[in-house]
């Protein structure tokens, strides 16, 4: 197939790499479409079938979901956020690095807007929900009490307020 003209892609191919893709090894999707794979890589790329992969949350869901947690276990966000790696501490921010990778979310996003490397989220997502290492769930009403503590500072600002 390397000494062949170009050839261009059919509709039909385009239909048949979007349906395999994910599902089958890249060799099989090229030798059925009779294609090198660098060309079905290529193909992958210009039609952005690797997009998904490289779903990152927003800094607010991440900062939300860091919120939550760090509720449940008493600690401040700025600790979880910090470079303490207590397991009191630890234990907030490796439970919601495991959200959202069971969200779709991937590491390199994740590691992007927590300013970590990957491998990092990878390792704390595995280790909050292993079970030998699963961390002690707090007593609901602790989490109710927490909950119905007024905050100080407004979540939102009021349009009466004229903003911040």
């Amino acid at each position: 197939m390397e000494g062949d003209a170009v050839r261009f892609w059919t509709e039909d191919e385009k239909q048949f790499l979007r349906d395999s893709y994910g599902t089958m090894p890249v060799a099989e999707v090229a030798a059925a479409l009779g294609r090198l794979e660098r060309d079905v890589y290529t193909m992958r790329s210009k039609m952005d079938l690797c997009a998904a992969s490289k779903k990152r949350p927003s800094r607010q869901k991440y900062l939300a979901v860091l919120a939550q947690e760090c509720t449940k276990y008493r600690v401040s966000i700025g600790e979880a956020m910090g470079k303490k790696r207590t397991r009191k501490v630890c234990g907030p921010r490796f439970k919601a690095w495991a959200r959202l990778v069971d969200e779709g979310y991937s590491l390199p996003g994740i590691a992007i807007v927590a300013g970590k490397d990957h491998t990092t989220i990878l390792f704390g997502a595995k280790r909050a929900s292993s079970p030998e290492f699963a961390y002690p769930e707090p007593e609901p009403e602790a989490v109710a009490a927490i909950a119905a503590i007024p905050r100080l500072v407004p979540i939102k600002p009021s349009s009466a307020a004229g903003g911040w």
